[in-house]
């Protein structure tokens, strides 16, 4: 800890929460941090927007992180701020960078389009700012998504 954050820049108040890398985890994690940020006064437009950028990332690390059938840990981590509210999640997944994948071509067609494939183009529309990096063979993912005064 430094100061009143610690080493991830996380305030001393933030939510934490250690994230099985299942399916079902999903709604138990979207859940308390929709808890959390209520709590703070964050407005609701602002909380679809977290619920969704959470759901959309922490859907792809657990469908895709992972070569094996083990189990694996995200550590996540949420917190508020006056003017936004952070996500950041760390896995020991395969890397990826989200901020250097190019966004999905839409279809030209109903008869073209597949189900999925616009996690990236969720992300991108309501974060503010996406921050990646791979220190010491983990993923860390930092979204910064805005809030309402």
């Amino acid at each position: 800890m430094v100061g009143d954050r610690d080493t991830t820049g996380a305030p001393a108040d933030a939510l934490t929460l250690v994230v099985a890398n299942e399916l079902r985890a999903l709604g138990p994690a979207a859940e308390a941090v929709r808890g959390y940020v209520a709590a703070h006064g964050v407005d609701p437009k602002a909380i679809y927007a977290v619920d969704l950028v959470l759901e959309e990332c922490l859907m792809n690390i657990i469908s895709h992180a992972f070569e094996d059938q083990r189990a694996h840990r995200i550590d996540l981590t949420v917190w508020v701020e006056p003017a936004r509210v952070v996500l950041q999640m760390r896995d020991d997944g395969v890397s990826f960078d989200p901020t250097q994948r190019p966004l999905p071509v839409p279809p030209r067609s109903i008869e073209e389009a597949t189900p999925g494939g616009l996690g990236l183009v969720l992300l991108r529309r309501y974060a503010r700012a996406i921050d990646y990096r791979r220190d010491a063979g983990r993923n860390c993912l930092t979204v910064d998504i805005g809030r309402a005064s």
